[in-house]
């Protein structure tokens, strides 16, 4: 009696096949439901609550604005204002921090922004991706943002005032427009008011205090966030572009602040290559509130550094 051989090695290799598939299955299980927590972090990070603000520029006694509308690098409608300093050609572009919008601090922004207004600058300030009055896509913690801030660029070279263009940021922002530096050669100045230094060593080290998860699952979210959203870790890296970039900065941090220490500042200004840049702690300053615990201080320290370029 002749056997055929080869069939019986074909539904050999096609059993093992699915007992392969089934035992991996298996071995899956009891990974879901740790993968399922990991989604709902890593979901509730893209999608902060919305914030809108029902105040509007002539509250701060800012009077002469625009509402304004234009597009991030890759296609993402974003809303914002374009306050007026009367013939400037200068444009400072506000960029606000993670959760927050255009108009976070009680209106403070403003009344920072009419400091640059007086001393002749143009002011951009605008809703990031995700946040206030701007299109609804995931935030990504400075990594798309970035083509938000340069959409902005874009926005001020098309409106013929980019003569000179600053860009100032709290948190993310300033971690955003800090990482916008080395990406593009038409950004003069730079203040960053309480930047985080590098992405991915800051949410390494601080989501497992965040969550009160294992590290194990923190570097689990991390990779969701890599491949299911799209962030680039190593392209928001602050220290990473100061360190290729000529342009002078100013640093403004807190020494009281609990959500980013302020050795993240100093470890950005080891990097400066610009003489001009600089690095100001404030006493009693929680995050992004510097300008609350020395208004005067900080005030000053943002026109004399405008003033020396």
């Amino acid at each position: 009696m002749q056997i055929d051989v080869s069939i019986n090695s074909m539904e050999f290799e096609q059993k093992n096949h699915r007992l392969n598939k089934f035992l991996l299955l298996l071995s899956c299980l009891p990974i879901l439901p740790l993968e399922a927590v990991v989604l709902i972090i890593g979901n509730k990070f893209i999608k902060p609550k919305l914030r809108k603000s029902s105040i509007i520029p002539p509250c701060c006694g800012v009077n002469d604005y625009e509402d304004i509308s234009f597009y991030s690098r890759d296609g993402v409608l974003l809303n914002g204002w374009l306050l007026h300093s009367k013939g400037s050609k200068k444009t400072l572009i506000m960029c606000h921090g993670y959760g927050q919008n255009r108009l976070f601090g009680e209106g403070k922004t403003l009344e920072i922004a009419n400091e640059f207004i007086k001393a002749g600058y143009n002011v951009i300030m605008f809703d990031f991706r995700g946040h206030g009055n701007s299109e609804l896509k995931h935030v990504t913690i400075g990594y798309n943002e970035q083509q938000d801030l340069l959409g902005a660029i874009d926005f001020a070279e098309k409106k013929g005032i980019a003569k000179k263009i600053g860009v100032m940021g709290f948190s993310m922002g300033a971690a955003t427009a800090l990482s916008c530096l080395d990406k593009t050669n038409t950004i003069s100045f730079a203040i960053a008011d309480s930047p985080f230094s590098d992405l991915k060593s800051y949410l390494g080290s601080n989501l497992p205090n965040w969550t009160g998860m294992p590290k194990f699952l923190t570097n689990l979210t991390m990779v969701n966030m890599k491949y299911i959203y799209g962030i680039n870790f190593d392209k928001v890296s602050p220290i990473k572009s100061v360190q290729n970039s000529e342009v002078p900065i100013l640093l403004l941090h807190g020494y009281e602040d609990t959500v980013i220490p302020y050795s993240d500042s100093e470890k950005i200004a080891e990097n400066f290559k610009n003489p001009k840049s600089k690095l100001l702690l404030f006493q009693y300053a929680d995050h992004i509130k510097n300008y609350v615990a020395n208004w005067n201080r900080y005030r000053d320290a943002l026109i004399n550094f405008i003033s020396d370029l």
